[in-house]
């Protein structure tokens, strides 16, 4: 892959350098470039990973201009992602977090992850139940995102809607049982 800059390489190349943890090498392969819909969600992540927040804002609302709306809310649920992993990033990979561990500026940066999932949670509220994987990893993350913040009302919307879905998420059946 290694200078080849068609769509489909530039997002295996920036995803796999995510994957290990090499953000600031990820971003140096989307920049400067014009948006791609290939490849344009892998790069919110990056930027708000690497703290460029406005770079990845900017993809996102590029997005709004293509005709298919996937692309959108797929950048939209990145977005949400990576703005959860840099919420949290002070606690361990791989610990449970409470919500009596978030901190002020934490459960700040939770609530930026429910203000961006929001557009993407819409539809799904308005239908009454998930249509997609896609859809369901929104809700996955909103859920985490309001039980980490205490919000009962956004954990139980969360919760009726995720149960509809099979199979059900296993967080979510803990919580049904627990």
């Amino acid at each position: 892959l290694e200078g080849k800059t068609d769509p489909h390489a530039l997002r295996t190349r920036a995803a796999l350098l995510l994957k290990q943890n090499r953000i600031p090498e990820a971003v140096r392969i989307m920049d400067g470039r014009e948006p791609h819909k290939r490849w344009c969600d892998i790069a919110v992540s990056a930027y708000i990973l690497d703290g460029q927040v406005d770079k990845a804002q900017a993809i996102v609302q590029w997005t709004l201009g293509l005709a298919d709306r996937t692309h959108y809310f797929q950048c939209r649920v990145r977005q949400a992602e990576a703005l959860m992993v840099r919420a949290l990033a002070a606690h361990k990979t791989g610990t449970r977090i409470l919500p009596h561990q978030i901190t002020g500026e934490e459960g700040e940066g939770l609530l930026a992850v429910v203000a961006a999932i929001q557009p993407v949670l819409q539809p799904i509220v308005v239908a009454g139940v998930p249509s997609s994987e896609l859809e369901v990893a929104a809700l996955q993350i909103a859920y985490q995102a309001h039980q980490l913040l205490r919000d009962r009302a956004g954990v139980a919307k969360c919760m009726d809607l995720l149960s509809k879905w099979t199979p059900v998420p296993t967080d979510v059946a803990r919580g049904i049982v627990g």
